[in-house]
């Protein structure tokens, strides 16, 4: 920019601009405010003619002419001024003679929308005139944000047409329009003003607390320190459909923008399992005729929190949307960067928005002469919000493009082209259930409700759905009978052996009056006896409660009062221990009572004969619960069978396995354990109560004793030796 160029005058930035540059200096270099299209001119274009109009555009528009000089403010900001036209040249870029003159254009176009402009001494638009045939051109616009908005993107579209078409036809074109600047001075007042003030008082109250983030950025990681870039993934809505959501609007009393937000709130507010969410919503910031007809940066972005629930119907959240948006543009012009400004005084800082929505439905689309032209908006590579939806509603009567813009870091496209389908679903739901409670759609459209619900489950496989899981051991002592079953540090028990003394045990039961369902506590220490137990119980008809007795005293109380036990096995080592907790329930000693049942049949007890069925109790296990208070879950017998099935086929164990009994005995790995191992014929290990299962004693334990399966949790992997093989 030359001294002969400047106007004497220099102006302040404008607080739209403001916005824009601070973000840009954080982002130097990155095309981050490139913004604009390309115009597509189906006819013979005079490029000479094209040029001029173009000049007399620059002239007509004082904000083409806005440039940001080395002139500094107290704040240190850029002050700006509008230079004298110069002589505008229109590059003519010729593709015509490429293989595929459409592909290279957008090829030409891609490149060259991602050039970021130079904030000093030069224009912050670029025009180019792509030549693709004869009778075929586009006119590539491109602005940096800091002079021109959607809207005044679209008045000059129309003014550059209306231009060229006085050129073509030799009529005097005028020239007349309002200067940006006369915004620039009312700015100034506005910010200094007494409304200011007011309004900035209305956006703290309108975010009092700072919002949950609606979207997790799992793909950052993948970018190192480097700045994330971004994608956009289209999809068409036909303008039949377009037009029911129109008619839906006016039944309710809003509009279709007020349709298209409740969409999207009906979805992040389902899926993000929250009762409010804040978009970030692009607001116009024209209060007069005037600036309606004023090229330059007007837009204000405008972070609106919806805190409805989920208990509401569609009507009633459009409505409300409709209410909360005519309060919220009444104070539009408060600048975003004070919203944010505001609400982190609050918020500690956090983002407002993960979620941005724009309806542009902006007239772009204008007449060069005899040539209709038809606009297309384009995006840069480089958009941080997480997630923004562009409705490009710009030809009256064609169908409506959805543009789905994402940052990468954040999303990838495949899941984009999910998001599209489900929010195009619950539009639909919309249409045709207004009155339904949002809390009760299926978000999911049909094909991936089936994909999730079905297909993603169509996992069935055979296993003894008929039978109890004692049976399966039943069946295996049957097939195995002098295998090795148990070893206990020098004990051993063979699976008939074993099989035996169970169903000893579990005639005596029987005897005591146990039926299905009935809860029979057994608080023994790890041992022949505790599998023999275990065993015995479901043999008779009912349902282990696994007790560890390394528990506090006061947690195994809990789990006898909770689990109302109708008897309770212990054995020597415990007995003392659990005595004073048991109450009236009674004890069976399994090492002093054995006397009692060593005599009896040692035949299978007969489920029919108990009414025993699979879907009677196994097992109840105590987890740790959510509260801290201890919560029982009932595992039945065809969920065992199930497990032990897929993990004999899983884990490939057969006769020449050796498994460790690793878990305590009321942690449900040790249902795993145990009844995969002896339902597959395997050794079942089982260590004695002092073995310390860490380190070299664990590594040592699994060499001594030949062991080719355990279940360890990752915090002892850890304290394997150091190239330890297992």
């Amino acid at each position: 920019m030359t001294a002969d160029h400047l106007v004497s005058a220099l102006y302040p930035l404008s607080t739209p601009q403001r916005e824009i540059w601070f973000d840009q200096m954080l982002h130097d270099g990155v095309p981050l405010y490139n913004i604009g299209g390309y115009v597509d001119l189906p006819g013979r274009i005079d490029p000479v003619l094209f040029e001029q109009a173009v000049n007399l555009l620059v002239r007509r528009h004082d904000s083409l002419r806005l440039w940001p000089t080395a002139e500094r403010d107290a704040d240190g900001l850029p002050l700006q001024a509008f230079v004298d036209p110069w002589p505008v040249r229109v590059p003519l870029v010729d593709v015509s003679g490429e293989a595929d003159p459409e592909a290279a254009a957008q090829a030409f176009m891609r490149q060259r929308f991602e050039q970021p402009f130079a904030l000093e001494g030069q224009p912050l638009f670029r025009y180019d005139l792509v030549k693709l045939a004869d009778d075929h051109y586009y006119w590539l616009l491109q602005y940096h944000h800091l002079s021109i908005d959607g809207w005044g993107l679209a008045l000059l579209n129309r003014s550059l047409a209306a231009l060229y078409s006085d050129l073509a036809c030799g009529c005097a074109p005028a020239l007349e329009t309002p200067s940006y600047g006369a915004y620039i001075a009312d700015d100034q007042v506005y910010v200094k003003s007494a409304k200011f003030e007011q309004q900035r008082a209305f956006w703290r109250d309108h975010h009092p607390q700072p919002p949950e983030p609606l979207l997790t950025p799992f793909y950052r990681g993948q970018f190192g320190g480097a700045l994330a870039g971004s994608g956009c993934e289209s999809l068409t809505l036909p303008r039949a459909f377009y037009d029911c959501l129109g008619t839906l609007a006016e039944s309710l009393g809003v509009s279709r923008f007020h349709v298209l937000l409740g969409g999207l709130y009906v979805y992040f507010a389902r899926t993000g399992q929250c009762d409010q969410v804040t978009f970030g919503l692009p607001v116009l910031n024209r209060a007069n005729g005037a600036y309606k007809q004023t090229a330059g940066l007007f837009i204000n972005l405008s972070p609106v929190r919806f805190a409805f629930g989920r208990d509401l119907s569609f009507a009633e959240l459009a409505k409300r949307i409709g209410a909360t948006l005519r309060a919220v543009y009444r104070h539009q012009r408060f600048p975003a960067s004070e919203i944010h400004r505001v609400a982190r005084a609050e918020a500690g800082g956090a983002r407002l928005f993960d979620v941005g929505l724009a309806h542009l439905n902006h007239d772009h689309d204008a007449a060069f002469a005899a040539i209709d032209g038809r606009f297309t908006l384009l995006y840069h590579a480089w958009e941080q919000v997480p997630f923004q939806l562009y409705v490009n509603d710009f030809h009256a009567g064609a169908d409506v493009r959805l543009d789905f813009v994402f940052n990468l870091a954040y999303f990838t496209a495949d899941e984009i082209r999910a998001l599209q389908q489900r929010f195009r679903h619950v539009l639909e739901t919309a249409v045709s259930d207004p009155h339904g409670q949002i809390a009760s759609w299926t978000i999911l459209p049909e094909a991936e409700h089936r994909q999730v619900l079905f297909d993603w489950n169509a996992t069935e496989v055979e296993y003894p759905k008929d039978r109890c899981v004692h049976q399966l051991f039943e069946a295996q002592a049957e097939r195995t009978p002098e295998a090795i079953a148990l070893v206990f540090e020098e004990q051993i028990l063979t699976y008939a052996q074993l099989n035996a003394r169970a169903n000893q045990l579990a005639h005596h039961l029987i005897g005591l009056g146990i039926r299905p369902d009935d809860r029979v506590a057994i608080g023994v220490e790890r041992s022949l006896e505790m599998v023999v137990g275990m065993l015995a119980i479901l043999k008779a008809g009912g349902a282990y409660v696994p007790l560890d007795p390394a528990y506090p005293e006061e947690r195994l109380a809990f789990m006898l009062e909770d689990s109302a036990p109708v008897a309770l096995l212990v054995h020597g080592a415990t007995r003392e221990r659990f005595a004073a907790l048991a109450g009236d329930v009674p004890l069976v000693d399994l090492d002093a009572d054995a006397a009692a049942w060593e005599e009896l049949g040692a035949t299978n007890p007969e489920p029919a004969a108990l009414g025993l069925r699979p879907n009677h109790l196994a097992y109840v296990i105590y987890t740790s619960g959510s509260t801290g208070r201890p919560k029982g879950v009932m595992v039945e017998h065809r969920g065992v069978s199930n497990l032990v099935a897929a993990q004999i086929r899983e884990f490939g164990l057969g006769p020449d396995s050796r498994v460790l009994q690793f878990a305590s005995f009321s942690f449900d790995a040790c249902v795993s354990e145990v009844f995969t191992a002896l339902c597959a014929g395997t050794v079942l290990y089982l260590p004695s109560p002092e073995t310390k299962l860490v380190g070299e004693a664990l590594s040592s334990t699994i060499a001594r004793h030949g062991l080719s399966h355990a279940t360890l949790p990752p915090s002892v992997l850890a304290t394997l030796p150091d190239g330890e093989r297992l």
